[in-house]
């Protein structure tokens, strides 16, 4: 990935600033291109999950794409790209 300050572009989404990272995925403030949202998006690098690593990863999407609470941050879109796994959810300032 470039560096931080440079703004890059994932299908429909706008990667502008890294806002958190792990081991395993960053996460980033970015623009969906197509309405101008403001919104998070983990990148997950899936290379770099073992099995049970890749069994919670499953667990965490199937939870955040089947609830929908005030309480919890939406997941909006998810997508497979070049390795890695984006989950677009719902930027929380």
């Amino acid at each position: 990935m470039e560096e931080e300050s440079e703004s890059v572009r994932v299908k429909d989404i706008i990667l502008k600033r890294k806002i958190g990272n792990g081991s395993f995925s960053v996460v980033w403030r970015a623009e969906h291109r197509g309405t101008g949202e403001e919104v998070a998006v983990k990148q997950v690098f899936l290379s770099k999950l073992n099995l049970r690593l890749k069994s919670s990863f499953h667990c965490e999407l199937n939870f955040l794409s089947s609830v929908n609470h005030p309480n919890i941050v939406r997941l909006l879109d998810f997508f497979q790209y070049d390795g890695c796994a984006y989950l677009v959810m719902e930027f929380c300032a």
